[in-house]
């Protein structure tokens, strides 16, 4: 009886080890990452934002988890959750502003990449300003303090569903609203 005791707690304890270890190598290979959009616009009926991941410049999307963020109706400011991005590959992703006014929608692409550094933190923010007639984004790293990056990776066009579109990096687009 004592012998199998002491074989269940050898067992839950290898168990135990080999879990926390796994948990230690998923931190090894991760760094933070976090999102602030911030507008200047007035008088909209709506605001979004959806942010992708992509895993090259020509809008390439992961098998899984392509969509890192999207939010409806927010205000001036929205500060987006951290979350644990791969430190064994560029991280590279487009963030997609669009208001709607009463005869317009306007919208706002950018997009950068990085390499990651695994355990450190990085911060982006995503301003569009001039009533959405500019947007951009500035990275950080936050790991000790505040330092401004600059981006590795900085692709030229904007991606959409079906893959690159042609719209320049961070230009605005405005469409009219018909009403009938």
């Amino acid at each position: 009886m004592v012998v199998m005791k002491i074989g269940k707690v050898i067992a839950i304890s290898w168990l135990m080890l080999q879990l926390l270890g796994g948990i230690a190598t998923a931190q090894e290979n991760t760094a933070q990452f976090s999102l602030i959009g911030k507008t200047d616009s007035e008088k909209t009926l709506g605001r979004h934002y959806t942010v992708n991941r992509y895993l090259d410049d020509t809008c390439t999307k992961p098998k899984r988890g392509s969509r890192m963020y999207r939010a409806k109706y927010v205000d001036d400011v929205e500060v987006f959750d951290t979350i644990d991005i791969p430190s064994s590959e560029p991280f590279i992703f487009q963030v997609d502003y669009e208001e709607k006014r009463r005869d317009t929608e306007r919208s706002c692409s950018a997009s950068i990449g990085f390499n990651p550094e695994a355990g450190r933190r990085y911060r982006a923010d995503y301003d569009v300003s001039g009533q959405v007639s500019r947007c951009r984004i500035t990275l950080y790293d936050v790991t000790e303090g505040e330092v401004e990056l600059t981006p590795e990776i900085v692709p030229e066009t904007m991606c959409t569903k079906r893959g690159a579109n042609g719209n320049s990096n961070g230009v605005p687009t405005h469409a009219m609203i018909e009403r009938f």
